[in-house]
């Protein structure tokens, strides 16, 4: 009975350690600098007037792997690259591949001939799951008297908008004098930083011996901030499922909370 229960007891070990160990298929091994998206000059149609939505984006992508997916100004996302029934605005196009890379357009802008006005926005940092931004709207052109909303909310005369939380904001400015509005993405960063929160998680938990160190198991190394932001939309992922790191100790939730709020800033060099 001693001799059995001892190998039981040895065989659990052995698959621990075969569990937990760094190995060459993790989920964020792709390479994600191929994938690229944009919206051609062609890929535009501009609504006809202040009032209609007809208007539309085609997005083109290379590099990465099908299937993609493709989401616009932070909505769901779909996988038809055509966005119909558009106002006039700012838009940015995500694209997804099959290997959860993510990489976005730039901004593109959809116009009605003849409008005028026009908006500015500055933003201040919200802090990381704290919601302490301030967005401050400065509008230009048209007849000079505007009404401002966030979102789908109501629209007001109070250009300032307190206690934004990270993410894209829509953002809409109407021209009082004939009704036209303008709508654009705008971004309110959380201001979590590479060198003082994430860096010390990936060097504590990710870049130890044995993983994604040079002569590791894992396929690349996290030596550079350029490597993990590469691989920032799959390291969230795998942060927050708890797959990833394979050994050692798991992520705090602060942790977890600050790699995505990283990630959803747009995983900047700070």
């Amino acid at each position: 009975m001693k001799t059995y229960l001892f190998r039981i007891s040895m065989l659990g070990a052995i698959a621990a350690v075969l569990f937990n160990a760094c190995s060459s298929d993790d989920p964020e091994s792709a390479d994600c600098s191929t994938l690229s998206v944009s919206v051609p000059d062609s890929g535009k149609k501009n609504p006809t007037d202040c009032a209609s939505t007809d208007g539309s984006i085609t997005a083109t992508v290379s590099g990465g792997s099908e299937p993609y997916q493709y989401s616009l100004n932070g909505g769901s996302f779909q996988g038809n690259p055509e966005f119909v029934n558009l106002s006039s605005g700012e838009y940015t196009v995500t694209v997804r591949d099959a290997n959860t890379c993510e990489t976005s357009s730039t901004a593109v802008t959809l116009a009605v001939t003849g409008a005028t006005v026009n908006f500015t926005a500055t933003t201040s940092n919200s802090g990381c799951k704290t919601g302490q931004g301030i967005l401050t709207i400065t509008a230009t052109g048209g007849s000079g008297s505007y009404s401002y909303r966030v979102g789908n909310g109501s629209f007001g005369t109070n250009n300032v908008f307190d206690a934004q939380t990270a993410g894209e904001k829509s953002v809409t400015v109407r021209d009082n004098g004939d009704n036209c509005t303008i709508t654009k993405s705008v971004m309110v960063t959380s201001g979590t930083s590479y060198d003082a929160d994430i860096k010390p998680i990936i060097e504590s938990s990710c870049a130890v011996s044995g993983c994604h160190v040079t002569g590791g198991a894992a396929p690349f190394v996290f030596n550079s901030v350029a490597n993990v932001q590469q691989r920032a939309a799959a390291i969230k992922v795998v942060t927050a499922n708890g797959s990833m790191p394979k050994s050692g100790t798991p992520l705090t939730q602060a942790q977890k909370d600050r790699i995505a709020c990283w990630v959803d800033d747009g995983a900047p060099s700070n």
